[in-house]
């Protein structure tokens, strides 16, 4: 085997073998042979040192000097055109870590990339919104956990998602900021293994539940209101003693159902944020529909056909 180094990464060479060279040999003489007495006086040569042959295995032709330097030659050409190559490669690695970074950066949800020992690596601009001031105070995930209403929970939580390397959801609050309650959200934190036992590190995922809590309390209001609307209401004004008419009951029972699909459309086709603003508004053109009924209950239960 001839072998000339490529590099000194990772301890690289490249190697050429040659096939095995068989070779016969006679020698004057088997030095394992015993010595043989004979019973004869005559003279004559020793028995031992008679020719014998052996073959040769495992070996092969030695490589010259000039074998050695051309194989220097080629390494050295051929290192250089692997280092080329990863050059190359570093050149593509880095363009594509700066569009990745890109597309994180401008994410819409806030997210939080940290390494193996919580160092941050990585805070989108949408952090930067939800917490609603820089980011530049967070350098590890120690710092981020000081941004919620619970720091000492949310400590814990980090630190054994590192130890554990189990991922977890749930829902917490970010801190009090001028005097204001801390917004809620969903945290959704994700260690990354590595094959061999270790951790990459800790991906971590908000999102801004406030608009979902916004259209939850729209829903339940209007469900109410709706809920509201199937007992008969009292009219109240000159000429009205009893209850409302049914026939207008019955249009403001009707008006409320529409009310309702109307919830079930928006709730299913609509996005969270926009929610809660569709049902205020399907809430406020619902509430206008049924005082319009009173107004024509009361018109039809006068009593003085001159007030009509």
């Amino acid at each position: 085997m001839l072998a000339v180094r490529l590099g000194p990464a990772r301890g690289e060479y490249l190697a050429w073998f040659r096939k095995e060279q068989l070779q016969d040999i006679t020698w004057g003489g088997d030095p394992r042979k015993a010595v043989v007495l004979s019973d004869t006086m005559a003279l004559s040569p020793r028995r031992s040192f008679a020719a014998w042959h052996e073959l040769v295995r495992e070996t092969a032709i030695a490589w010259s000097l000039r074998d050695a330097a051309i194989a220097k030659a080629i390494g050295a050409s051929l290192a250089d055109i692997v280092l080329q190559l990863r050059a190359v490669r570093v050149l593509i690695a880095e363009s594509q870590l700066a569009a990745m970074r890109a597309a994180v950066h401008g994410a819409a949800e806030p997210v939080v990339i940290a390494d193996d020992e919580g160092r941050v690596l990585l805070v989108n601009a949408a952090l930067d919104r939800l917490i609603a001031g820089p980011h530049r105070a967070i350098e590890t995930l120690d710092d981020l956990a000081a941004g919620f209403e619970e720091p000492a929970r949310a400590a814990k939580l980090f630190e054994a998602l590192r130890r554990d390397r189990r991922p977890w959801r749930g829902e917490m609050r970010l801190a009090r900021r001028n005097g204001e309650a801390g917004t809620p959200v969903a945290l959704r934190a994700d260690p990354i293994p590595q094959v061999g036992g270790g951790l990459f590190g800790t991906i971590v995922m908000l999102t801004d539940l406030t608009p979902r809590h916004a259209a939850d309390a729209a829903r339940t209001r209007l469900q109410q209101a709706i809920f509201s609307a199937q007992r008969p209401v009292p009219l109240v004004g000159p000429g009205v003693g009893g209850a409302l008419a049914p026939t207008v009951q019955t249009l403001v029972a009707a008006i409320w159902a529409n009310a309702g699909v109307a919830v079930s459309e928006i709730a299913d086709s609509a996005e969270t944020a926009d929610i809660a603003p569709r049902l205020a508004e399907v809430e406020q053109a619902t509430r206008h529909a049924e005082r319009l009924s009173a107004l024509l209950g009361r018109y039809a239960a006068d009593a003085d056909p001159a007030a009509r």
